[in-house]
């Protein structure tokens, strides 16, 4: 293009020329980059709190890799105390195993067990529940009542390694009789309690929880071991 002979046309061009250009860059700034500045600027700030997110995340599964650890270990401090110290059932009779209990304390200690019989199942009495909560009783009260011959010392001896043997077994009632014709072996009656599991559900709910792998070093699927 050709500019005007005249100087004055030819400023006033010039002056509209990089007014133009001003508002083509203008409009190109606030147009086309302001926009994608601004969005830029909101990404950042998304990735910033999703990274905070993210460190949140972490502190919350490493507490809640703790939590497990401690619940496995006093879940297996409960286990390993059921096992030694509650009454287990034997084909569903407690009886069974109530009476070879008795039978190993009385034996080295030279009484004689004559019989031993079941009572029955109690609720063991719990201190009232929160408001708004219900009382859970994990454990019930088995009763059996033992009739023996044996000495005072040999009683003694019996009831020493049942206390010892499990200290939470109780010897709610004890009788000694004495026997006319044999001055030296009484006639003998205990009324023993153990603790035993209000369900047997319980106990396995318990083995389940420290027993189940997490998801992730869970085994491949069955079939992948030739189980279908």
């Amino acid at each position: 293009m050709k500019l005007p002979d005249n100087r004055a046309d030819r400023i006033k061009i010039l002056v509209l020329a990089v007014v133009g250009t001003a508002a083509v860059i203008y409009g190109v700034v606030f147009g086309g980059i302001r926009p994608l500045l601004l969005r830029k600027s909101k990404l950042s700030g998304d990735i910033e709190r999703i990274r905070g997110d993210l460190d949140r995340a972490k502190v919350m599964i490493s507490r809640v890799e703790s939590t497990q650890k401690d619940n496995d270990a006093v879940v297996g401090e409960v286990l390993d105390s059921s096992s030694r110290n509650v009454l287990q059932a034997r084909h569903g009779n407690y009886l069974i195993g109530a009476r070879r209990i008795v039978e190993q304390a009385a034996a080295p200690a030279g009484v004689n067990i004559v019989s031993v019989t079941e009572l029955g199942v109690s609720t063991l009495e719990l201190r009232e529940a929160a408001a708004g909560q219900a009382a859970e009783r994990a454990f019930k009260s088995y009763t059996a009542e033992v009739s023996a011959r044996g000495s005072l010392h040999g009683l003694i001896e019996t009831l020493n390694a049942l206390e010892k043997s499990n200290p939470l077994l109780c010897v709610s009632k004890l009788q000694i009789n004495a026997d006319e014709k044999n001055p030296e072996r009484h006639q003998i009656l205990l009324r023993i309690q153990w603790p035993i599991w209000a369900t047997p559900e319980t106990e396995e709910s318990l083995r389940e929880q420290i027993s189940k792998p997490p998801e992730n070093e869970a085994g491949p699927p069955a079939e992948e071991h030739g189980v279908k």
